[in-house]
């Protein structure tokens, strides 16, 4: 045993000592010993291992406090002793722990409380549904066919009926033969030929650029080339591929055409002198591959016409075989 518990041993006994001598009343030394001495009496309390204290709970079968206090905490151990003619006995110390003192006699059962009112009558519940039809019972049988009745008497005879209409008349017979030809008239006088047309002077170009080449378009636009010419009249190409001079005044069909081989947020445009081309602006807010545009241009001899890409600060890679081309036409 630790020096703790020892101090709560000895501690324990001393309480256990006075409380028990507060319960027992004085006896004079003269007396009797068994005369003099009051009967046993129990008492029973709960005794903190941690602090030492007691708490008594119960005295001759006599609770001493209520409810939840009359059983003993955690960390609280049940104590029983006994005071008696030879004096008070309490539990010494015994290793650590004192011995459990023997559980007292179960007390008598309590009497039977008084019957409960009877509670009322419940609510009647609500009627059920009615249940479904029943199935539709099989169809009788036939009956037997009846006797075939007696054929009737034959009717009068009828009377006679009306004459019937005249026939139509017979098809028309075949045509005959035609006759021979008659002679040539003579031939009439020429007529006064008529005026030549005013026609329109030809002037054309036609340019591609299908190797697949890739233009670095900057934000202002950048010109694409058309280095290969499929057909050109009176349209004169500068030296770049990028620059196209008409040489004859008149209304031109412009068109163009470009496809990449990924799709770009970037537009095309033609442009006239230098100036954008409104009617030929393929401008666009999503990505796409294909840009297009036509339309007819009046020129005056010596205007040019160029392409180009812009709104993109990057690359366009054309296609190969289908890249670009151009044609300048003219229509009037």
């Amino acid at each position: 045993m630790n020096k703790k518990w020892r101090q709560v041993g000895l501690y324990s006994v001393s309480v256990m000592a006075t409380t028990a001598a507060t319960l027992l009343p004085s006896v004079p030394a003269s007396a009797d010993v068994a005369s003099a001495a009051p009967k046993v009496k129990q008492v029973i309390g709960c005794y903190d291992r941690d602090t030492g204290a007691l708490r008594l709970v119960q005295k001759n079968g006599r609770w001493l406090v209520n409810g939840a206090e009359r059983r003993c905490r955690a960390g609280e151990r049940q104590i029983k002793w006994r005071i008696g003619t030879t004096g008070v006995s309490v539990p010494g110390a015994q290793g650590e722990r004192g011995a459990t003192g023997a559980t007292g006699a179960q007390g008598a059962t309590g009497a039977n409380g008084t019957p409960g009112a009877t509670g009322l009558q419940g609510v009647q519940g609500a009627t059920g549904a009615i249940g479904a039809t029943g199935p539709i019972g099989p169809t009788g049988a036939t009956g037997a066919t009846g006797a075939t009745g007696t054929d009737g008497s034959d009717g009068a005879t009828g009377a006679t009926g009306f004459d019937g209409n005249d026939g139509f008349d017979g098809a028309t017979g075949a045509t005959g033969p035609t006759g021979a030809t008659g002679p040539t008239g003579p031939t009439g006088p020429t007529g006064i030929a008529g005026v030549d047309g005013a026609g329109v002077a030809p002037a054309y170009g036609s340019y591609a650029n299908n190797s697949g080449g890739v233009i670095a378009v900057v934000l202002g636009g950048t010109s694409i080339p058309f280095p290969t010419t499929t057909a050109s009249h009176d349209v004169v190409v500068d030296g770049t591929s990028t620059q196209f001079t008409v040489a004859t005044a008149g209304d031109y069909q412009v068109s163009f055409r470009v496809q990449s081989n990924a799709g770009l947020l970037a537009s095309v445009r033609a442009r006239l002198n230098g100036a954008p081309v409104a009617s030929l602006d393929d401008g666009t807010v999503v990505s796409t591959s294909s840009w297009g545009g036509s339309a007819v241009l009046t020129l005056a001899a010596g205007d040019t016409i160029s392409v180009e890409a812009y709104g993109l600060l990057g690359a366009l890679a054309l296609d190969t075989g289908t890249g670009a081309s151009l044609q300048l036409v003219r229509v009037g």
